[in-house]
């Protein structure tokens, strides 16, 4: 954006009073994008925590809310998911970390986070049949039922005849529905849930220059 102010000057030079010189003024334009809200509850454990119910007594206590020993420090706390919410429940992935990749499932698609990129594998040898995976965490958790999706990315295919094969699942869980989707197409769920999720399949011999970008999903 542009704006424009007039003042009126007199150099020294003798330039009339009544003589405008216009400066342009820029104002740099900043974008601030909204992205996704994660928020995760840890729980007590078998740690002891001064005034709780369950975790607060003195001397020997099993009934703690984790069911072992109370004991001083941190013991058996583990972090529990109570949300992930999107803006206008569209998730956006830039790809500058993996804290959406879920470590608990193989992972065998090549995360770089410094190309911000999904490649079929780290490795430029296109000699080699690639069959790779890529598998988020919940991209959207409890923010109402899932019904339908568009998984929309950004392809580059070393060989036109590599296969980049996208997944969404609804129900999310330890073992999702997994439902196949056409590239920013809008699908319907056959199976419904509050727990979002996306797999990425790679299938040929692109290796690292088959690839996937900006990984975007809206929902409803």
């Amino acid at each position: 954006m542009v704006e424009f102010d007039s003042i009126k000057v007199k150099d020294q030079l003798g330039r009339p009073e009544d003589k405008n010189i216009t400066i342009k003024r820029k104002t740099e334009t900043l974008v601030v994008e909204s992205n996704t809200l994660h928020i995760k509850k840890r729980s007590l454990g078998n740690s002891w925590i001064c005034g709780s119910a369950t975790n607060g007594l003195v001397g020997t206590n099993t009934a703690t809310e984790g069911g072992g020993q109370q004991v001083v420090g941190g013991s058996g706390r583990v972090d529990v998911l109570q949300a992930v919410v999107n803006p206008n429940k569209v998730y956006r992935e830039h790809l500058r970390d993996t804290f959406y990749r879920d470590d608990d499932k193989p992972n065998t698609a090549d995360w770089d986070t410094t190309n911000f990129r999904i490649a079929m594998s780290s490795s430029s040898n296109h000699a080699t049949v690639y069959n790779t995976v890529a598998q988020s965490g919940s991209f959207a958790y409890a923010d109402g039922t899932i019904t339908k999706a568009t998984f929309t990315v950004d392809e580059t295919k070393w060989n036109p005849n590599d296969q980049i094969i996208l997944r969404l699942s609804a129900d999310g869980g330890d073992n999702p529905t997994w439902e196949d989707v056409t590239n920013g197409e809008e699908h319907s769920f056959e199976v419904t849930g509050t727990d979002g999720k996306w797999m990425i399949i790679f299938i040929g011999n692109g290796g690292a220059d088959t690839y996937i970008e900006e990984p975007r999903v809206s929902y409803g």
